[in-house]
């Protein structure tokens, strides 16, 4: 996607997240791919590599991992403040 490479993919594991922005590009079976396929129903590829470049960029992931530990932290920190004891893993 971020070469502009068009992209189909089942509705599986995570790719739905990744792919929120170009929802049509999901499959839920063979058929509705290979048509999808046939009849190139994709995105243009600018449009897929600015949504690329804006969704997955470095600062971008930099910014959702240091919220997400940041949730961690303070949920370690509500934990603690309850005097429960946590395994040390």
């Amino acid at each position: 996607m971020a070469c502009g490479t068009p992209v189909l993919a089942f509705h599986r594991g995570g790719i739905s997240e990744v792919l929120e922005g170009f929802p049509d590009l999901l499959c839920d079976t063979v058929e509705e791919m290979a048509y999808k396929c046939k009849n190139q129903l994709f995105p243009s590829p600018k449009s897929m590599r600015e949504y690329v470049e804006n969704k997955f960029s470095s600062d971008k992931m930099t910014e959702r991992y240091l919220f997400i530990y940041q949730l961690a932290i303070n949920d370690r920190n509500k934990l603690l403040n309850k005097n429960l004891v946590l395994p040390i893993l």
